[in-house]
């Protein structure tokens, strides 16, 4: 995936707590920021494709005994 550079202006409180949850979680500050935008803004929508493979996926997986997949089906299909 292609990265764009940028730069942002933040209060020295802001750019404190950020690095210091960076450091705690042992990621870059670029990282958590990105995590933290995609919090945000929710995931990138799935092209057509990626949804076919997804659900695609999910073909045939009622048919082990263990699986609850037949009883729960919706709440299965709700996580596409």
């Amino acid at each position: 995936m292609a990265r764009v550079r940028t730069q942002v202006y933040l209060e020295k409180s802001q750019y404190e707590r950020l690095r210091a949850e960076a450091f705690k979680q042992k990621l870059s500050l670029s990282e958590l920021l990105r995590r933290l935008i995609q919090q945000a803004f929710g995931p990138k929508r799935l092209s057509s494709a990626q949804l076919r493979r997804k659900a695609l996926g999910f073909v045939g997986k009622g048919r082990d005994s263990d699986s609850d997949v037949a009883r729960h089906h919706d709440k299965y299909l709700a996580g596409l």
